[in-house]
């Protein structure tokens, strides 16, 4: 996998991992013999969508504080990526998460005391998009929402690849002509016909 700057490429191996030459003849000692031959495809390909998500926290002593300030960083988050031309479908805010958070201190017999220390909100955001330029731009620019107060936490982007069920297609027959040419070479080889198990690697 090898990130540019405006996109990312995938380079993908597909392997005919055991190709059957059916009934193969290969003279030898006049005995007959059945030979297995890998064949293997390779392509590459753009990422057409792309998944980034981040989350942000507030913590409080008190709960209806804690909510407040969460929803002031939704709202800047909302602000600043409409900004950035991210449409509103292709942005998901999840459920918020709450977490009662404790401190513990020791007394001199060595006895713990939970002392409760306020209450941690974290919402997460999810964006799909096929703008993957945009988007991967967005996610390395986090900082300006750090600098605008928001606690903003990003995750490292996902890339896909939504015509990969043709691809693979293309792809098997690539290897298997590659296996064809590789039987040849081993020499009066009869071509009679092909058993495939296929992965991607």
């Amino acid at each position: 996998m090898k990130t540019s700057v405006g996109s990312i490429f995938i380079s993908v191996a597909i392997i005919i991992a055991s190709f059957l030459i059916g009934n193969a003849v290969i003279e030898r000692n006049s005995n007959e013999d059945v030979v297995w031959v890998k064949g293997l495809g390779k392509t590459n390909f753009t990422s057409d969508l792309i998944v980034w998500e981040g989350s942000f926290t507030r913590k409080n002593i008190n709960l209806q504080n804690a909510y407040q300030q969460l929803d002031k960083d939704r709202a800047i988050i909302k602000e600043y990526l409409k900004n950035k031309g991210i449409k509103s479908e292709e942005l998901v805010f999840q459920a918020v998460n709450i977490n009662k958070q404790y401190v513990y201190t020791y007394n001199q017999n060595g006895q713990s005391n939970r002392i409760f220390d306020g209450y941690q909100l974290e919402q997460s955001i999810k964006i799909e998009s096929l703008e993957v330029d945009k988007i991967e731009n967005i996610s390395r620019q986090v900082t300006d929402l750090i600098n605008k107060g928001v606690e903003f936490n990003s995750r490292a982007p996902q890339y896909y690849f939504s015509g990969l069920s043709d691809l693979k297609l293309e792809m098997i027959a690539a290897a298997t002509e590659d296996a064809r040419l590789r039987a040849e070479k081993m020499g009066h080889v009869h071509f009679m016909g092909t058993k495939q198990k296929v992965s991607l690697i």
